[in-house]
């Protein structure tokens, strides 16, 4: 019993510490290194339009590959909180003193890398992987689909939406899926999508009416100068034919540090109320 207790104390190490890796990996990894150092080796210059255009395009699709299993392997990580070795507060704080990323990539490149572990974002980390998307088109998918409100769209609508989406990835970039994206329960749940557009322009309306205001200022030469914040919904009442403004001498203060104080209004009412 204690030769076994002593045998599994040997074989313990602390999350982080420097262990013997693995001759395979090690293997793997410079078989990688190689390859990529062939490819630098090319002379762009010499290349044919088409050959240019080939290595353009391989490339750009080994970025987002290398990229899923980068995160994947920060995501890893992370859950075995290889960090604490060092005290680091974060992963992303350990990974960013290893690789001299700033914090603020190392933390988004963690957090990709967790998203695309779940079940749910399998398809997008097998796509990402296999360099059929870019890593700001799964960003931009995982995004939509986790968004999506849970009380309306359960997980076989949320699962349509993400499949949808990386479709609709094959045609579109990461700036055409977002504006898609916040849409797509109208493409796999229109009687969910028209809820949901309800409610976020009655949160919309709300937001703008709290968030209203008006500031005028005298600037004692007989002008006045404001700035204003509205909900769109009011706003025809303050073109050319508004006619609540008051008159220039209601507006002037009594002496100059008036003048030039932030006079606040009420909102705008029509003639005769």
């Amino acid at each position: 019993m204690r030769d076994q207790d002593e045998s599994r104390s040997a074989g313990w190490r602390a999350p982080g510490c420097d262990t013997e890796g693995s001759p395979a990996v090690a293997d793997d990894l410079a078989v990688l290194h190689d390859a990529l150092d062939r490819v630098a080796a090319l002379s762009i210059a010499a290349l044919s339009d088409a050959d240019v255009t080939r290595v353009l395009d391989g490339l750009t699709a080994a970025l987002g590959r290398v990229t899923a299993l980068t995160v994947r392997a920060g995501a890893e990580a992370d859950r075995r909180r290889l960090g604490d070795a060092i005290g680091a507060r974060h992963t992303a704080h350990w990974w960013a003193s290893r690789s001299r990323l700033t914090r603020g990539e190392a933390g988004r490149l963690v957090r990709l890398g967790r998203t695309l572990d779940r079940d749910l974002h399998t398809p997008v980390r097998a796509a990402l992987t296999a360099g059929r998307i870019h890593t700001d088109q799964a960003d931009v998918i995982t995004r939509a689909v986790d968004d999506l409100p849970r009380d309306l769209a359960d997980e076989a609508v949320r699962s349509r939406a993400r499949d949808v989406l990386l479709a609709d990835a094959a045609d579109h970039d990461a700036r055409a899926l977002r504006i898609l994206g916040r849409r797509i329960l109208d493409v796999v749940a229109p009687e969910i999508g028209e809820t949901h557009e309800q409610r976020a322009l009655e949160q919309e309306e709300r937001t703008a009416a709290a968030r209203a205001s008006f500031t005028m200022v005298d600037d004692g030469h007989g002008r006045c100068h404001g700035r204003f914040s509205l909900p769109s919904l009011h706003a025809p009442c303050c073109g050319p034919t508004c006619t609540h403004w008051p008159t220039r001498g209601a507006m002037r203060a009594p002496n100059a540090a008036a003048r030039r104080s932030r006079i606040p209004m009420r909102s705008p009412t029509s003639r005769g109320r």
